[in-house]
């Protein structure tokens, strides 16, 4: 299709961007696009269709002001990360990321490509991160069908991108796209990763589904030193787990339970500022066993009876039916 020499590009844009936001049923701030060709003004052949198409994007970003963006439909290229992070939006709360290149159809790559071209994992989302200081809402869709190359893999190089550039982040949730469990890892995180996010003041809900995360380290999240109007911190920990063998699912979710309430007892204890944990296992994807429940209540009822022995003001509490567990402290007053 030839260029139509009267059509003014960044005009149409706004036009259009206005007209898919209407249609998604959002508000003027928000851009959810299921298909990153609702907003492509022109379709081109030719040589030039790379510069075009780069204007397009140009176009669009620098005229609208998000607080929510959905980056799973959007094209995953280093040019449209470059040309974003030129146009910082202060405004963007939300941000939702695709956690490997198989989460984007082919539709989705600019228009002068045929093929997905991922970035290396390392660094690929740095400028996106750069580009919303005020950032408070992150979640990354991970997916475990991305074929053999490790390379795609997020990993803790990116944790340490949030923990530099999202400094008012409260809720970070690293979860799984994929309905079906056990083709492979669906990231490279590691505990040391999740580690790095206790720098984060206002971080607060957390969702790790298939991401290694020690006891030790919920304990140092929920005890990070907070302002004086925040007199204590609460964590919201949501742990899924991998495999077909949803038995070893519920077990790990018991035995990091077992591990915090170990912790706790140790001596030092009396000095921990107070703090909240709650504790879910993510059961989205899962049926749990039929009376799963049966098999770890006597020893989270000894819990209880230990900590109210040894440890008087923290409680434990727990619901087997709805797969959730409370861990509370309260801060003793300094002699």
């Amino acid at each position: 299709m030839q260029i139509q020499p009267e059509v003014n590009v960044e005009n149409e844009l706004k036009r259009l961007l206005t007209e898919v936001t209407a249609r998604r049923q959002t508000g003027p701030e928000e851009l959810w696009v299921h298909d990153a060709f609702d907003i492509t003004v022109l379709d081109i052949d030719g040589d030039n269709s790379r510069s075009v198409s780069t204007q397009q994007w140009e176009a669009i970003f620098s005229h609208c002001s998000l607080t929510t963006l959905n980056w799973c439909a959007l094209p995953c290229t280093a040019e449209l990360f470059d040309i974003f992070a030129s146009h910082p939006k202060l405004k963007l709360k939300t941000l939702i990321l695709p956690g490997n290149v198989m989460l984007w159809r082919r539709d989705y790559v600019l228009q002068e490509r045929h093929e997905p071209q991922p970035i290396s994992s390392s660094n690929r989302f740095a400028p996106v991160l750069y580009a919303c200081p005020n950032l408070t809402n992150l979640e990354v869709r991970l997916s475990d069908q991305r074929g053999d190359d490790q390379g795609l893999l997020l990993g803790n190089s990116f944790l340490q991108d949030i923990a530099k550039t999202c400094p008012k982040l409260e809720r970070l949730a690293l979860v799984e796209a994929s309905n079906h469990h056990g083709f492979g890892p669906s990231n490279a995180f590691t505990n040391e990763g999740i580690a790095m996010l206790v720098g984060l003041p206002r971080l607060h809900v957390l969702a790790l589904h298939g991401v290694n995360c020690s006891s030790a380290t919920l304990l140092s999240l929920a005890t990070r030193t907070l302002s004086r109007s925040e007199p204590r911190m609460r964590i919201d920990v949501t742990l899924g787990g991998r495999g077909a063998v949803v038995v070893d699912i519920v077990a790990r979710f018991h035995e990091t339970l077992l591990e915090l309430v170990d912790l706790l007892l140790l001596p030092g204890v009396n000095e921990y500022p107070g703090f909240v944990i709650h504790v879910q296992l993510d059961t989205h994807n899962h049926t749990l066993p039929a009376m799963w429940e049966m098999r770890f209540m006597p020893e989270w009822s000894q819990l209880k009876r230990d900590l109210t022995r040894q440890a008087g003001h923290i409680s434990f509490s727990y619901d087997l039916i709805r797969t959730q567990a409370t861990i509370e402290c309260r801060a003793l007053a300094k002699s």
